[in-house]
């Protein structure tokens, strides 16, 4: 048996088994046993590893086996707090076809009360409350925060990395096993293989450990904007969407006196192109989208246009007469690696000079003709493809590479929002990022939409301008329009031989009432964020219409703190500083009515007199504690002025 050899720093303990693969650290109020590091080819586990000390300096210690290297160091975090940092480097040339998976730290068994995991992209965080009654698979990227009632331990890779990383786990009752955190190496591997470090910290306050993390990878030379609201065609008319129609909700804002002062923007979504690849006009909009830009700006808005830069449709020309431009599968040719919606498509290839030519072009076209914002979808879709044509790109800077020519075409001259974004893109050259899956007026998407609101919090004004997606209202108690429930979008889900239709297939989009969008629109608020309005708003009723004048007429405050989100798997209770106020936000998402009491002395707030954001109406603080009964799928909006 191999002794231990122990090393401290700060309050941490490292002990590593000498010639085993074998490690433990502690940290405050967590103990990490018999970790061990490990790679997977073809789903084989190999961790033939017996480390013995290399070499310490500074704050780094490096253990040899063979020629492969396990590193440890020492270090803090943004706010001072010590921690881990983990790296494994592969040296021994794997002759391999299969892609590697390799990981600096497999924990066997870990207890905790909580788990938050992120995701890469927009939605698919999760937050969930052990002992778990079933067996789950976990499996997120980024940050993994795990909570005890005394302290939170969080696991971090870098934001921006060449190989992409990831976290995995099986779930059982309180006890996360065989907790896997590394990188992965797709074919052909290259001989040295190094893996992204994985860094670990420990304290009490699990909010700041998120903030610290973001600021670490804040852009050092981006100025990040303020949120400004517009209206977006997409959520009311998807692909319905018309000339006539944008400039109706459109001459709608601009003779409101309330949100014409506020809304500065009107974009027009998917539906406007001739096909995903031919980003030219189609017969819905007749006089094209220049005069279109006009149009708006005559109204004093500014024009924003959704674009899918790298989804091509098979009738597209770039698919029939450039297929050099197109990504490839693992054959060697262009594949149709795009799909939405039944609808499929190739991959415009970033990494082709060519590519980036048109790409520049397309969006010069456009800023030239009057657009200065540009929602741009579907960019996590283009690492769908198996291979590019730069096969020394590692894919960690796919979206970097994309985005670059992009950026240069617009530069000064409009805002990026990356929607559908892969974050290791970064946030130097975008502005704002879709940090939650697709809304609908429906309470089943508001509620999950609230966990990766509450997940990405530390994100906004950090890396980017969050954006939680469409601030809806409308509904059976907040529209008159006659069509509010004819739109079916799901039908091309049922196939011809399934015996029963989709589960999906009769879905309607827009079924919540008022108690419900007043959450739904509470929660866009409360983020700080973008507001952007999707709606037929001259059909909405004056309840509609007046909900809308409230939320986007409103004071925007800071990055709104979900204050239960290491305990709880929806987020209830939410407090943001505005000016010289404070909003708290208390949720009952169940179907029985909750009484909610909140004590203000936890978060240092004195808190004078509240108000009802939504009904102007008094609310009663007594010893600093604020006591409210809660409808089924409702909240209570509260402005607090200190005391």
């Amino acid at each position: 048996m191999g002794k231990n050899t122990d090393y401290e720093f700060e309050g941490l303990r490292l002990s590593v088994k000498d010639s085993a693969n074998s490690f433990t650290l502690q940290l405050p109020g967590w103990e990490l046993t018999d970790c061990f590091a490990g790679y997977y080819v073809k789903d084989c586990l190999f961790r033939d590893f017996q480390w013995k000390l290399l070499r310490k300096e500074d704050n780094q210690l490096c253990c040899q086996s063979g020629q492969d290297r396990l590193y440890f160091r020492f270090c803090h975090n943004r706010s001072g707090i010590p921690g881990f940092e983990v790296q494994l480097e592969l040296h021994r040339g794997i002759a391999t076809d299969e892609e590697v998976l390799l990981y600096p730290m497999i924990i066997p068994g870990l207890q905790a009360n909580h788990v938050l995991m992120q995701s890469r992209g927009k939605g698919h965080c999760q937050l969930l409350k052990l002992p778990s009654p079933d067996t789950t698979a976990l499996e997120g990227a980024l940050q993994l925060m795990l909570s005890r009632p005394e302290s939170t331990l969080q696991l971090a890779h870098p934001l921006q990395e060449d190989y992409l990383s990831h976290f995995r786990a099986t779930i059982q009752g309180c006890e996360l096993q065989n907790l896997q955190a590394g990188s992965r190496f797709p074919a052909p591997v290259p001989e040295l293989l190094r893996s992204s470090p994985i860094q670990i910290f420990a304290d009490r306050d699990g909010h700041q450990l998120m903030t610290a993390w973001g600021d670490a990878w804040s852009p050092k030379k981006k100025r990040i904007s303020q949120p400004v609201s517009g209206w977006n065609s997409w959520d009311y008319y998807r692909w319905t969407i018309t000339e006539d129609e944008v400039l109706a909700n459109a001459e709608f804002i601009h003779h409101d006196p309330v949100l014409s002062r506020y809304v500065k923007r009107i974009i027009v979504d998917d539906g406007w192109q001739y096909c995903y690849g031919e980003w030219e006009a189609n017969p819905l909009f007749p006089h094209g989208m220049p005069w279109l830009a006009k149009e708006l700006r005559k109204m004093s808005f500014t024009p924003g246009l959704w674009i899918a830069p790298t989804a091509i449709e098979p009738h597209a020309r770039i698919a029939q007469w450039d297929t050099d431009m197109l990504a490839l599968g693992v054959s060697g040719k262009p594949c149709l690696a795009f799909s939405c919606m039944e609808r499929y498509g190739f991959i415009l290839d970033p990494t082709v000079e060519k590519s980036q030519r048109w790409l520049y072009d397309l969006f010069r076209k456009y800023c030239e003709a009057g657009y200065a914002y540009f929602k741009i979808d579907f960019l996590a879709q283009t690492l769908n493809a198996p291979r590019f044509h730069q096969t020394s790109l590692p894919r960690g800077r796919i979206m970097e590479t994309l985005l670059t020519p992009i950026r240069e075409a617009t530069r000064n001259q409009a805002e990026l929002l990356a929607c559908g974004y892969s974050y290791e893109g970064g946030g130097e050259l975008i502005d704002a990022v879709r940090v939650t899956g697709d809304i609908h007026a429906l309470w089943y998407y508001i509620r999950q939409n609230a966990i990766s609101i509450a997940a990405r919090f530390w994100s906004h004004q950090h890396l980017w301008i969050n954006d939680p997606d469409f601030a809806l209202c409308r509904g059976p108690e907040t529209s008159s329009d006659p069509d509010l429930q004819r739109l079916k979008c799901c039908y091309v889900l049922v196939k011809p031989d399934d015996p029963k239709p989709h589960p999906a297939a009769d879905l309607v989009l827009a079924t919540m009432n008022r108690q419900e969008a007043e959450v739904l629109l509470s929660l866009v608020l409360i983020a700080g964020s973008c507001i952007n309005l999707s709606d037929k708003l001259p059909c909405l009723n004056e309840t509609g219409r007046n909900m809308l004048r409230r939320v986007v007429s409103a004071p925007i405050g800071e990055p709104g703190v979900p204050l239960d989100l290491f305990q709880s798997e929806v987020p209830e209770t939410w407090l943001q500083k505005v000016e010289s106020a404070w909003r708290l936000l208390l949720i009952n998402w169940e179907e029985g009515s909750c009484e909610k009491t909140f004590s203000f002395d936890k978060c240092q707030v004195h808190a004078g007199k509240a108000r009802d954001f939504w009904t102007d109406q008094p609310c009663k603080v007594h010893n600093n504690r604020i006591s409210i009964e809660l409808q089924p799928h409702s909240c209570r909006l509260l402005e607090i002025q200190s005391a």
